[in-house]
């Protein structure tokens, strides 16, 4: 089934205009309320997701995206598990190596290896089952509302991992060859771990501007494109991860 979202940036407008924007969203129909998580280029996007997921009665929130860089994968998971748990189950956790929340700082993305680990650990968190962290058993023993871990991927590994892996996949929507190209990859993936597609999530974002046509208006959508193209390019990327 087709289900469609909204991605704010956390102090990007005043904090009613959001307010105001995920009601009008929710009673347009939309199901999802994603917030970027960047914390120096915008505000840190807990609040802004506790308070999406209070105010609204349908609405599955959750960040675009976080990475294990910058947030423990431990404090990561209890976030996104407890809006869930206050919530009625209304999270999803999209999660990344990194992007400009640790480019910002100087560091390079988490290592593909690095990344699996993590991710399964962030996973089985979010599931509710005990995981050995550094010789620790953890657990969430109050999780009663398992969250969906969707990976956010461009290159061919991380694409593939995410369909191992995750419980869906985020895409940067582009031209139709590149999201075919990303899908089979997605699909290698998870045909490889012995994975069933049915289930599985695919979720591709595009900027979006919602104002009266103008000339040359497709300007305010060149900051997203400009940092799109740093990843994404026709024909098949081999080295790309």
């Amino acid at each position: 089934m087709l289900k469609f979202g909204v991605m704010l940036r956390p102090g990007h407008f005043p904090f009613s205009h959001m307010l105001t924007t995920m009601r009008v969203a929710e009673d347009a129909g939309f199901e999802f309320m994603w917030f970027g998580d960047s914390h120096l280029i915008w505000q840190e996007v807990s609040p802004y997701l506790a308070a999406a997921a209070a105010g609204s009665r349908r609405l599955t929130v959750g960040p675009l995206v976080s990475n294990p860089v910058t947030r423990h994968p431990t404090v990561m998971a209890s976030m996104i598990a407890t809006i869930a748990e206050l919530y009625e189950g209304r999270a999803v956790l999209g999660v990344g190596r990194g992007d400009s929340a640790v480019r910002t700082l100087g560091l390079p993305p988490m290592p593909v290896k690095q990344f699996r680990e993590t991710l399964r650990t962030i996973r089985a968190l979010c599931r509710g089952d005990e995981v050995d962290y550094g010789g620790t058993a953890i657990h969430f023993p109050w999780l009663t509302h398992k969250v969906p871990v969707w990976v956010a991927a461009y290159g061919p590994r991380v694409l593939e991992l995410a369909g191992a892996e995750g419980d869906g996949v985020i895409l940067q929507l582009a031209s139709p060859s590149v999201v075919e190209w990303s899908v089979g990859h997605v699909r290698r993936g998870r045909e490889q771990a012995g994975l069933p597609w049915a289930g599985f999530r695919l979720a591709p974002s595009a900027t979006t501007g919602a104002r009266p046509p103008r000339p040359n208006r497709w300007w305010s959508s060149r900051p997203a494109a400009a940092s799109s193209s740093s990843r994404l390019r026709t024909g098949p990327p081999a080295s790309r991860c």
